[in-house]
């Protein structure tokens, strides 16, 4: 491959330069550029490392995604969950990833998935909760399971299920999205 027209430009704020050189240095700069990019907002969407933690439409039986995923860098989860944030970062949080589902078109939850720096982190914040009466069916490290929600945590994440309205299967419901996750967050 010959280099035809070799130029170098830098991201502005970031003193990162690429070269570009032909398909391949056009290629990498591209990427470069929006990988910078999707680090500077906070908040990304689409298709990355957290998404893969949430079961596709229907890969739970009953249960379909109702938005795009989003992931939030610790830095700015007060803007997801404003007024909670603190816990989260003391116990280490990387990132916080949510997305909506639906159940056979009757209960709509919320599944959010806390990225700890560590497991001990995900236990801190999970025994920071009250248990109340919750039941504790097997699934991960540590699960509560309510009427309206469901948190388990497994490893360095912590998870957390809610569902917007009381509905009669709610709970086992709740536990078979929990399983489609945890199933995800073991591979």
């Amino acid at each position: 491959m010959t280099r035809v027209g070799l130029k170098r430009r830098s991201v502005e704020g970031h003193g990162v330069t690429c070269a570009q050189a032909g398909h391949t240095g056009i290629t990498f700069c591209a990427t470069l550029l929006i990988a910078v990019a999707l680090a500077s907002t906070g908040c990304k969407r689409g298709p990355g490392t957290e998404a893969a933690f949430f079961p596709a439409s229907n890969e739970v039986e009953g249960w379909v995604t109702t938005t795009a995923t989003r992931t939030f860098a610790a830095a700015n989860l007060w803007k997801y969950i404003d007024g909670g944030a603190e816990k989260y970062l003391k116990a280490g949080v990387q990132s916080a990833s949510t997305a909506d589902y639906k159940f056979q078109n009757k209960l709509e939850a919320v599944a959010d998935i806390y990225t700890m720096a560590n497991a001990e982190g995900a236990r801190e914040v999970f025994e920071s909760e009250p248990a109340g009466d919750a039941k504790t069916p097997p699934l991960g490290d540590s699960v509560r399971l309510h009427s309206q929600s469901l948190v388990f945590r497994q490893g360095p994440y912590l998870v957390r299920i809610i569902a917007y309205e009381e509905y009669p299967e709610a709970q086992q419901a709740l536990l078979e999205l929990g399983r489609g996750i945890e199933k995800r967050l073991s591979k």
